[in-house]
């Protein structure tokens, strides 16, 4: 239950012996050599599991790009009730650093990609753009 006292505690406890359990079976998995049994996961598992790491990672770090701090929710929709609820506090100096940044990434990804003589830029990008920032 979330109203009990010591609730966190409890929480990261549970946790780190989930993650512990968890390395010990792919210790034991591989010692075995069971990599095999991953072919039997299909490509819209493997495909789910990939976006919704990348959407709750995309959405903790949106508090980043906005300026202001939002409050870490277990679900979706009230990590977004939570953005629109503190909008007031909207950051324009930090969104407009963070967009720059953004688009300056993808807009040198994009070229390095198209022209293979600026193959370099996706290489120098995030380089060029962690220096620019600070």
């Amino acid at each position: 239950q979330e109203n009990t006292p010591n609730y966190e505690q409890i929480y990261v406890q549970m946790a780190l012996q989930t993650s512990f359990l968890v390395g010990v079976c792919y210790l034991i998995m591989g010692m075995l050599r069971l990599g095999f049994i991953t072919i039997f996961l299909s490509h819209a598992v493997v495909s789910g599991f990939t976006t919704g790491a990348a959407v709750i990672i995309g959405m903790s770090q949106v508090k980043y790009l906005l300026g202001y701090d939002i409050p870490n929710e277990k679900a979706l929709h009230k990590i977004i009730t939570n953005i629109f609820k503190d909008i007031d506090q909207f950051n324009y100096k930090t969104f407009l650093v963070g967009g720059g940044c953004v688009l300056l990434l993808v807009g040198m990804k994009h070229l390095g990609k198209t022209y293979s003589n600026l193959k370099v830029l996706r290489t120098i990008g995030p380089l060029t753009v962690t220096i620019i920032s600070i």
